[in-house]
Parts: C-alpha cells; sequence; structure tokens
C-alpha cells in the first residue's frame, strides 16, 4: 500500500529480503516514462522508509531525457515528507 500511491509496483517480500542474504544488497529499480516525478518520488519514499534493509533504490524513465531535474510538484511533495528531491536528475532506462 505504501508504494502503490505512488504509482509503482512493489514486488518483494521484506520479510524474505531479511533472512535470505542480509548481507547482499538487493537493486529495485522503479520506472516510469519520464523520471520526473512517479518513479524519483518512489525512489525516495522507499530509500528513507526501508533504511534498515539491505536495498539499493534507482529510478529511470523509458522516455526520459538525462540530466534535467524532477519535476516542481514532486520535489514539493517529497519536502512535505521531510525529503529531497533537488538532486535528482532524469535518467534514461539502460
Amino acid at each position: 500500500a505504501f508504494l502503490d500511491a505512488c504509482g509503482a509496483d512493489f514486488y518483494l517480500s521484506l520479510p524474505a529480503a531479511r533472512a535470505r542474504n542480509a548481507d547482499m544488497p538487493r537493486r529495485i529499480v522503479f520506472v516510469c516514462t519520464g523520471n520526473s516525478c512517479r518513479s524519483p518520488l518512489a525512489e525516495v519514499l522507499a530509500r528513507a522508509r526501508y533504511a534498515d534493509l539491505p536495498l539499493i533504490f534507482a529510478s529511470a524513465g523509458t522516455d526520459a531525457v538525462a540530466g534535467q531535474p524532477a519535476s516542481a510538484e514532486a520535489s514539493a511533495v517529497a519536502r512535505e515528507r521531510g525529503l529531497d528531491l533537488e538532486a535528482h536528475r532524469w535518467k534514461p532506462r539502460t
């Protein structure tokens, strides 16, 4: 429910992540179209929520133009939750 609100699919059993290879980080990539609002917001929300797990979060876009900042709206939502998207730059999916 946490990430469903962001429009991101999150297919990871968190208890299983703790039990399996607890010292080996898992990489989770959130992908949307532009990498300007949904996926970067899901990335920072997940990073904050699951900071205690050995997970690496990233985001990318299927149609992103590299180097552009997150949208002003996504940055405002992040700030409202005490998070920061100012350093985010669009990344195309590779």
